[in-house]
């Protein structure tokens, strides 16, 4: 599984706008495109003869990249004594950038002395780590230096926390994201996966409150508001079963459930008239999107994350319904948006951008694929993005598009540099790792912000309160002097 951009499976693309099917000029120009910024002067890491295999439109990226993704098969748990064992084979096969096996074997064997002299204040000498090191490296075998470490002190070596203080300084070598997943962590990003696999997985959303059943209440910008419901309606029949047959209201609240896209039906009394309304359930993510005139002919959107579905419908409906010719401006509130389905992000970008490099996908076997916009632009309004540190993923994404394609100025904080894939293991023993995988993704202009993070172009210290937030204040300054 890849877990910036998606899962496996197809992924339906969003509907911001119907994708157009490529043409050999396309991808040509797009070669060019890319090949050109690759042989600019700021970008060393890129060899001249690097291109871009693979052209693709923004919609179905999940399916696309993971058909790219590391195809190497993932060694069974059967073929492994401890974790240790099988997490070095699983991140020698896997892990992106590929670790050196002896470097990331060295750096295991210095965890797991730690840990033994904390737990048994025990002494062995540098020759002897490297002896260790010298048979991991040639075996690939941790068993015997965990079998040596705890008969040099059995009563106070604890072989679990062995192996577990190694696992930490595997992955901790390795970079990137990498740690071990306790059950919980491990359970939720399963149901993660399984949400992007399952578009029934993931929770639908009414907007309605039932504290004060059956009198309703609705969520501001929820589709029960939407579709013209009032605070203060009387329900009177939820999908055809009346009121009375409902017990409570967490009963009504359980009828309410359902996917994205399906619709619930209900009867509401408004003083002496009764009205029927057929609602869509929206994506849960989608409805925490805010929005607000911040200035004269500025609008600002708040995305939260790009994890579910319909983020980028309910951006084009806002701007179709509260921007117009005036609108000088769109700010984009990405701060501690920390990523989620590279559909979502990239269809939003679709907006502003006519046929226009997204990003490139960096392989390890040196592939590259690239992800343009459709042709067409809907908005002319000036883009402006908000970040902080915890802005990562596919919403860095949608920062370096803006920027490198349209001019967007970002403003706030460095982001948090993770631009790469993310994979999990299910080790032996029952642990489970989460590490840095590919692809790495690159700007539209070829840079790699995966472990530095994109540095704003006005660097604000996010320090919000309810009183003063001064990144969207300098952002406001920007647009009201015109500074480009």
């Amino acid at each position: 599984m890849w877990l910036l951009a998606g899962l496996t499976g197809e992924a339906s693309p969003p509907a911001t706008r119907p994708a157009v099917p490529l043409q050999d000029a396309d991808i040509q120009a797009v070669r060019t495109q890319a090949m050109v910024f690759y042989k600019g002067p700021t970008q060393e890491h890129l060899s001249s003869e690097n291109t871009i295999v693979d052209v693709f439109r923004t919609g179905k990226e999940q399916a696309i990249i993971e058909r790219f993704a590391n195809q190497a098969v993932e060694p069974s748990l059967g073929q492994y004594s401890n974790a240790l064992d099988h997490a070095l084979a699983v991140l020698l096969a896997k892990g992106q950038p590929k670790p050196d096996a002896t470097r990331l074997i060295r750096a295991t064997v210095e965890s797991l002395f730690k840990e033994f002299v904390r737990q048994a204040e025990g002494k062995t000498g540098a020759v002897q780590k490297e002896t260790w090191v010298s048979t991991v490296s040639r075996t690939k075998r941790f068993d015997p230096v965990l079998k040596e470490l705890v008969a040099l002190d059995p009563q106070h070596t604890d072989r679990n926390r062995l192996v577990d203080a190694g696992l930490n300084g595997m992955l901790h070598f390795t970079g990137g994201p990498g740690c071990v997943l306790s059950k919980n962590q491990s359970d939720e990003l399963k149901k993660l996966v399984k949400a992007r696999e399952t578009a029934t997985e993931e929770p639908g959303f009414v907007g309605l409150k039932l504290h004060r059943w059956p009198v309703l209440d609705m969520v501001p910008g929820g589709p029960a508001a939407e579709a013209g419901l009032r605070d203060g309606d009387v329900l009177v029949a939820l999908n055809g079963k009346k009121v009375a047959a409902i017990r409570t209201a967490q009963d009504a609240y359980n009828m309410l459930q359902g996917p994205p896209g399906s619709a619930v039906q209900l009867a509401i009394k408004r003083g002496e008239t009764t009205l029927n309304f057929n609602i869509t359930r929206s994506s849960s993510a989608a409805a925490r999107i805010e929005t607000r005139q911040v200035a004269t002919h500025v609008l600002l959107i708040a995305i939260p994350t790009f994890e579910g579905s319909g983020i980028a419908d309910r951006v084009k409906r806002i701007l179709r319904e509260q921007s117009d010719d005036q609108t000088a401006a769109i700010i984009f509130d990405l701060r501690d948006n920390g990523g989620g389905r590279a559909e979502e992000a990239n269809a939003v970008a679709d907006i502003f951008l006519d046929g226009k490099l997204l990003q490139i996908c960096a392989f390890q076997n040196g592939r590259h694929i690239a992800f343009i916009s459709n042709p067409g632009v809907g908005s002319a309004a000036r883009p402006i993005v908000l970040t902080n540190r915890n802005t990562a993923s596919a919403a860095e994404m949608l920062a370096m598009a803006l920027r490198d394609n349209s001019g967007a100025t970002i403003v706030g904080e460095t982001t948090a540099g993770a631009l790469f894939g993310k994979d999990t293991a299910d080790l032996v023993g029952g642990k489970t790792i989460f590490f840095r995988s590919e692809p790495t993704v690159l700007s539209p202009s070829g840079r790699d912000y995966s472990v530095s993070g994109i540095p704003p172009d006005v660097s604000v210290h996010d320090s919000r309160s309810k009183e003063k937030d001064d990144i969207l204040l300098h952002a406001l300054e920007l647009e009201e002097n015109g500074d480009e």
